[in-house]
C-alpha cells in the first residue's frame, strides 16, 4: 500500500509541473488577446473561408473568448492546488 502512494507521489510533480505550463500558457494567451483584435474566421469543406462576427453571432467574442481562458486558467489553478496540497499532506 505505501509502494503504490510513494509511486502515486512520483507521479504528481510532473503533472503540476504540466499544469503550471498550461496556466502560464493561458495567462500569456489571455494578455495577448487583451491587447488585439480578435477576429474569427471558419474554413468550410470546399475552402470556402466565413467570417464569424457579431452580425451571425450577437456576442462579443474577444470577450467570450477572454471568459473562457479565465475560467480555464481558474479550473487549473484549482486542480493544480488540490495536487500540491495531496502531495504536502502526504509527503510530510
Amino acid at each position: 500500500m505505501q509502494e503504490n502512494l510513494f509511486s502515486d507521489l512520483g507521479q504528481i510533480l510532473p503533472h503540476l509541473a504540466h499544469l503550471e505550463r498550461k496556466i502560464a500558457n493561458l495567462r500569456w494567451i489571455a494578455r495577448q488577446v487583451e491587447s488585439c483584435k480578435v477576429e474569427t474566421f471558419v474554413t468550410l469543406n470546399d475552402g470556402t473561408v466565413l467570417p464569424i462576427d457579431q452580425d451571425v453571432v450577437p456576442f462579443k467574442l474577444d470577450m467570450e473568448l477572454k471568459t473562457l481562458l479565465e475560467d480555464s486558467i481558474d479550473e487549473y489553478q484549482r486542480q493544480h492546488d488540490n495536487l500540491k496540497k495531496l502531495f504536502d499532506e502526504t509527503s510530510l
